[in-house]
């Protein structure tokens, strides 16, 4: 290697140590997001590895190490890209089909430390990059929509071109030797630090489209229960799902827990939350995906029910009820109950608003008559009317 080719090796490395700290930030941003600091370590893992391989300087097993660290770094890429696009573990299928080129490139990395020489190490890591870059090639085309599609499909331009750029050395190599390969040259490097870099700045921004979005969602979230809060709320009644008619019957619960400043009172804040993340959870397992349920505030909860008209709305806001009921709470005395009063409305998806305060109207209705009970709103104003 000439003096170049190490002065563009020791900056890429710098680089990489940049990229981890950018991809780490984002990382503690986008909180729950899989794969971006993954991402940013196994990049660094591959860049020294590199750097350590091809440099002659290193004595063979330092070498043969450094080829070992990169097939590893290659590894948690493939891994990392898999995790950020589809935010899922993976298969065991998947794991295993992982396994086999890293374990193909530790064997022949394992037998070139044994025969002498790194011309293995160079085969053996310019197939796993080909089989990695193909890889991320693959994932990336289920990133259609935007803000992502831009930078995805940057970022499988660049895989192309590294694909092609490694298919020539890996050629070289092969038919001409390790004295003529190609990634000796410094026109050779440059070219590939400048797609890494594509790739980095493409993963860069796919990171923060991804920060923004967590960051987002959790200022819609009630970090308590894990409901939706108001603004959550507003902002979801105000983009109905695709394709849902404006006049399709729709429910509306307002639901609040009987009570609930006594449960403070005698048994501390921290059993009222407790209790408030109990209710939540069983009223998210109780509604549909196409359903909302979001917290008011203090422990007010609203239910929106889609496709439900009033009957179905008020079957729906009793068997809530039961459910919470029968909820046990060891830590509570014996015999205290956490109870429900719940008001229900029903009209059209576009009248919302309008809906929710009529259930509000009837979950006052509704506490007013006892507590424990669900109470539809023409019920509430027919109980006013004959009072």
């Amino acid at each position: 290697m000439s003096i170049e080719s190490y002065a563009a090796t020791f900056s890429d490395t710098v680089l990489a140590v940049a990229l981890l700290w950018l991809f780490s930030y984002a990382a503690r941003i986008a909180v729950g997001v899989r794969g971006i600091r993954l991402w940013g370590w196994s990049h660094l893992a591959y860049t020294l590895g590199s750097a350590i391989q091809t440099t002659a300087l290193w004595p063979l097993p330092v070498q043969h190490a450094g080829a070992l660290l990169a097939v590893a770094g290659l590894g948690g890429l493939a891994v990392a890209m898999r995790l950020f696009v589809h935010q899922q573990p993976l298969s065991a299928t998947e794991r295993r089909l992982l396994a086999l080129p890293l374990m193909a490139a530790a064997a022949c990395v394992a037998y070139g430390s044994v025969a002498g020489g790194t011309e293995l190490d160079s085969v053996a890591l310019a197939g796993v990059e080909m089989c990695v870059i193909a890889s991320f090639a693959y994932h990336l085309q289920a990133l259609r929509s935007a803000p992502y599609h831009a930078p995805a499909q940057l970022m499988r331009a660049g895989c192309a071109l590294l694909l092609l750029l490694y298919l020539a050395d890996l050629g070289t190599l092969l038919v001409r030797g390790s004295a003529a390969r190609l990634a000796g040259d410094a026109t050779w490097i440059a070219a590939d630090l400048s797609l890494w870099f594509l790739l980095n700045f493409s993963m860069v921004m796919l990171a923060s489209f991804r920060a923004l979005e967590a960051m987002r969602h959790m200022a819609h979230i009630d970090p308590l229960t894990g409901a939706l809060n108001r603004r959550g709320f507003e902002a979801a009644v105000a983009t109905p799902a695709e394709g849902a008619p404006a006049a399709a019957p729709t429910g509306v619960l307002v639901i609040d827990v009987d009570h609930f400043k006594q449960v403070n009172d005698r048994f501390g804040h921290e059993a009222g939350d407790r209790v408030l993340r109990s209710i939540a959870s069983t009223l998210l397992s109780e509604i549909r995906p196409v359903d909302l349920l979001a917290r008011f505030g203090g422990e007010e909860f609203v239910i929106v029910l889609a496709d439900c008209d009033g009957e179905a709305a008020f079957a729906r806001a009793e068997h809530l009820r039961e459910r919470a009921k029968a909820l046990q709470f060891e830590w509570l005395d014996a015999h205290v109950r956490i109870t429900l009063s719940v008001g229900v409305a029903s009209g059209p998806a576009s009248d919302i608003e309008r809906l929710r305060q009529q259930a509000d109207e009837a979950m006052y209705e509704a506490k007013r008559g006892g507590r424990d009970r669900a109470l539809r709103h023409g019920a509430a104003a027919q109980a006013r009317a004959a009072a």
